[in-house]
């Protein structure tokens, strides 16, 4: 007459294995179902038993039909979990032939932000609404560094004195990902991608690049972000009135609070120094959490000047004053 599902998952992790237990009415009946997986590669079942495997990362649901009355099914969706994190870091710079390849390497580190912020929410570290705020956090993020453009002519960096002997100055052949870096003027900073194309800052090449109009300058120099407007304006929206909080609010400001475990950082959170620089956290590198991946606008590099994703030792913000800040209304 029935037949439930007494003990439903909510995820699996990658090689674990779930049997299902089930309640018929009337007791006695011998259930008869046929299993499926609506993505096998994702979770195998078995066909009679309805245990699952976990294959792969990915969301899949699982079906079971009863032989004797297709009326009688059970469903449910369930999230396969895998610790594997992309280790290989994009490039910062590329030739045309390489923009595809190269964006699909941006793409991969992006899947791997979601992948952590997934796990967060299915082991129940975080709540539906937290998981859904750091992923339009990352979203925005990655909006700003996915995008390969060129210039025709040399552009010289913001402000000479920081240009590394001209390193830093942008030059024509060469395809840059992301925002470029800019500190001054003030309205100069607080761009991204959309807003540059809106105000034609930008125009598209049609062959996988964007170009700077350099007929279209803004106070004559080009537009861009800095380290702390590219995370605020990932956070709070270009509109914001946070969108151009330096490091010294974002140390301090009570929209955020701090959190002291390392070993506790989540997708979105960031790593501030006031006065010095700030970048955001993406995901672990290795299970000993001693190696994070992080997005920054700029940083120490020699010779940075836009958007980049990083492998680095947590000791190179635990052990130069950094501070874990995180939105105050987040997990």
């Amino acid at each position: 007459d029935s037949v439930t599902l007494t003990n439903t998952p909510l995820y699996l992790n990658k090689g674990e294995t779930f049997t299902p237990v089930l309640a018929v009415n009337p007791e006695s009946a011998l259930p008869d179902l046929v299993w499926t997986s609506s993505s096998p590669a994702i979770a195998a079942v078995d066909a009679s038993t309805g245990v699952v495997t976990g294959v792969s990362y990915g969301r899949v649901t699982i079906t079971a039909v009863s032989g004797r009355n297709p009326d009688l099914q059970i469903k449910y969706t369930l999230i396969v979990l895998s610790d594997e994190r992309c280790l290989v870091m994009p490039l910062r710079r590329t030739g045309t032939g390489e923009i595809s390849a190269n964006l699909a390497r941006i793409s991969r580190v992006k899947e791997s932000a979601y992948r952590e912020i997934e796990s967060l929410q299915a082991r129940g570290v975080i709540s539906a609404s937290d998981a859904k705020k750091r992923r339009s956090i990352i979203s925005a993020a990655f909006d700003m560094y996915a995008f390969p453009w060129m210039t025709t002519s040399v552009q010289s960096y913001w402000k000479a004195a920081n240009s590394e002997g001209g390193a830093k100055d942008f030059k024509p052949g060469i395809v840059y990902y992301g925002m470029p870096y800019i500190s001054s003027p003030w309205n100069n900073r607080l761009y991204n991608v959309s807003k540059a194309l809106s105000e034609k800052r930008y125009t598209d090449s049609g062959k996988g690049y964007y170009l700077m109009n350099r007929n279209n300058l803004l106070n004559k120099l080009y537009c861009g972000s800095d380290c702390s407007s590219f995370c605020s304006m990932a956070i709070w929206g270009v509109g914001s009135s946070h969108a151009g909080d330096k490091t010294g609010v974002i140390a301090t400001s009570s929209a955020y609070k701090t959190i002291r475990d390392y070993g506790d950082l989540r997708p979105g959170d960031l790593l501030c120094r006031s006065g010095r620089h700030v970048v955001m956290f993406l995901y672990y590198a290795n299970a000993a959490k001693t190696q994070i991946v992080i997005i920054e606008q700029g940083g120490t590099e020699a010779a940075i000047n836009t958007c980049s994703t990083s492998i680095k030792d947590i000791g190179e913000y635990s052990n130069n004053s950094y501070v874990i800040r995180r939105l105050k209304s987040l997990n």
